[in-house]
């Protein structure tokens, strides 16, 4: 998302007044910004939402799969930090996800 578009989301989030934005006092450069009473009450249920998902999406799942489930995200999230920001796209290809480097069993 680039600067504009997120100081777009702002302003919108603050005519609805759920947000506010404040002037941080050591450095006037930095804006805060900060959920109003409002804020806070429309956000409330996301937790138990997302914990519906989850608990949805996971269902059927045993420990062991859980688990190995948990180390494949952990290991994918942690070769997303060592990706460029963005890349332009292959003029003339279509980008297809990469082969494993190794078998995987199936079951």
């Amino acid at each position: 998302m680039n600067a504009g578009a997120m100081t777009r989301m702002l302003d919108r989030l603050a005519e609805k007044g759920l947000i506010e934005r404040n002037r941080c006092p050591d450095d006037r450069r930095a804006t805060r910004i900060a959920l109003t009473p409002s804020g806070k009450l429309a956000v409330s249920p996301i937790n138990d939402v997302l914990a519906d998902t989850l608990n949805d999406a996971l269902r059927g799942f045993d420990r062991d799969e859980y688990t190995t489930l948990i180390g494949l995200l952990k290991r994918l999230l942690a070769n997303t930090r060592t990706m460029p920001a963005y890349r332009a796209p292959a003029a003339h290809k279509t980008r297809r996800a990469a082969a494993p480097t190794r078998s995987v069993a199936r079951r």
